[in-house]
C-alpha cells in the first residue's frame, strides 16, 4: 500500500494487522478456525467477512425498497428500523426455512463455474493480444538503450523515475511510519515512488526537448486571461509538441471519443417521411475515421494533418 501510494490503506491497515496480534486466546482460537466469517446459505467455500455480510444485508435492505432511503431520514426512525433489523432478519430466515426456500447447499466455488471459466479464457486472450501489441520485454534487442522503458509505447524514463524500486522504497517507508507511533501517526505521509506518468512533462528528440502539452495549453490560458497582446493563430501554427494531442495520449494510445449514444439522442429530432429531406449538415463521427486514416510512420503535425484531411474531403465527396 505504501508503494502504491495508498496512504489510508497503508496508514490503517498496518494499524489493523498489529491489532490482530494482540488478540487475546480466547479470540484468537476461534478466529483461526474460522468463525469470524459468514454464510447466506449452507456449503463449502461460501464464507464472507462479517463487515461484507453487513453490506449484503443490512446495507442492501436499507437502500432497496422499504429501507431508509425513499422512507425518511429522521433519526429516530432510522433507529427504530435499525433496530428492527435483527428481529425482521430472523424472522425471513425462519419463513424460508418453512418454505423450503432454505434448503439450497453450494459445494463449488464460485469460479470453479462453467461460466467463470469461460470468461477467464476470455481475458487470458484479450491480455495475449494485448501484449502481442506492446514491446517484449524480454527482448533486450528491441529496448531502448539506457534505463527503463514504458512496456507499452517503449519511451526511455527518465532519470529519476525509481518504480523499479516501489517494492523497497514502501517497506522503508512502512518501517518509519510504524516507527513513529504513536506521536507520527496521523504525520502526513509524502510519494516517494516516482512513476512514468509522474515525470512525463517532457521527452527528448534528438537533442531537443519537446514540453508536455498540457503545460504548454495551460501557459497560453493563462496568457489569454492576463489580457496580454497574443496571436494564438501564430502560437497553434507552431510545432509544440512530437505528437497531436487532440488524436493520442502521450503514451501512445489513440484517444477514443465516449458517450457518443447520448450526444446522438441530444441531436435526433423528428420529421416528416413526405417531405424531400436534404441534409442541411453532415456530422463526421471523427474518432471512428481516425481508425481509417493511414498514418504515416514519420513526419511531422503537418503530415498527419494533410492525411486526415484527404480522408476527411473523401468522405464528404469532395476528393
Amino acid at each position: 500500500m505504501f508503494a502504491a501510494h495508498k496512504y489510508n490503506y497503508g496508514r490503517y491497515g498496518l494499524y489493523y494487522v498489529r491489532s490482530m496480534t494482540w488478540l487475546a486466546p480466547e479470540i484468537l482460537d476461534p478466529f483461526c478456525r474460522g468463525e469470524q466469517s459468514l454464510h447466506h446459505m449452507a456449503g463449502l467455500e461460501n464464507g464472507q467477512w462479517s463487515d461484507m455480510f453487513i453490506e449484503t444485508n443490512w446495507m442492501r435492505k436499507g437502500h432497496g425498497p422499504g429501507g431508509i432511503i425513499g422512507t425518511t431520514e429522521k433519526p429516530q426512525t432510522m433507529a427504530t428500523w435499525v433496530y428492527s433489523m435483527d428481529a425482521t432478519m430472523t424472522l425471513t430466515g425462519d419463513l424460508k426455512k418453512l418454505s423450503g426456500d432454505d434448503v439450497k447447499e453450494k459445494t463449488i466455488h464460485k469460479e470453479e463455474s462453467e461460466g467463470r471459466i469461460v470468461q477467464d479464457a476470455r481475458d487470458r486472450q484479450s491480455l495475449r493480444t494485448a501484449l502481442e501489441s506492446r514491446i517484449d520485454p524480454m527482448d533486450p534487442e528491441t529496448h531502448v538503450a539506457g534505463g527503463l522503458i514504458h512496456i507499452w509505447s517503449g519511451l526511455l524514463a527518465q532519470p529519476n523515475v525509481n518504480v523499479d524500486r516501489s517494492m523497497e522504497i514502501g517497506t522503508e517507508q512502512l518501517k518509519q511510519f510504524e516507527a513513529s507511533w504513536p506521536g507520527g501517526f496521523y504525520s502526513s505521509l509524502t510519494k516517494q515512488v516516482v512513476t512514468f506518468a509522474e515525470k512525463k512533462k517532457r521527452l527528448t528528440l534528438g537533442e531537443n526537448p519537446v514540453i508536455d502539452q498540457e503545460a504548454i495549453y495551460a501557459r497560453v490560458i493563462g496568457l489569454l486571461v492576463s489580457q496580454r497582446d497574443l496571436d494564438l493563430q501564430e502560437v497553434l501554427a507552431t510545432e509544440l509538441t512530437a505528437y497531436p494531442p487532440s488524436m493520442f495520449h502521450a503514451d501512445g494510445r489513440m484517444r477514443v471519443a465516449t458517450g457518443k449514444s447520448a450526444l446522438k439522442k441530444n441531436m435526433q429530432v423528428e420529421v416528416s417521411q413526405r417531405l424531400n429531406n436534404n441534409p442541411t449538415s453532415i456530422i463526421m463521427d471523427v474518432s471512428a475515421v481516425l481508425w481509417t486514416v493511414d498514418w504515416h510512420s514519420h513526419g511531422i503535425v503537418e503530415t498527419f494533418i494533410s492525411g486526415f484531411k484527404s480522408v476527411a474531403l473523401k468522405s464528404f465527396g469532395c476528393g
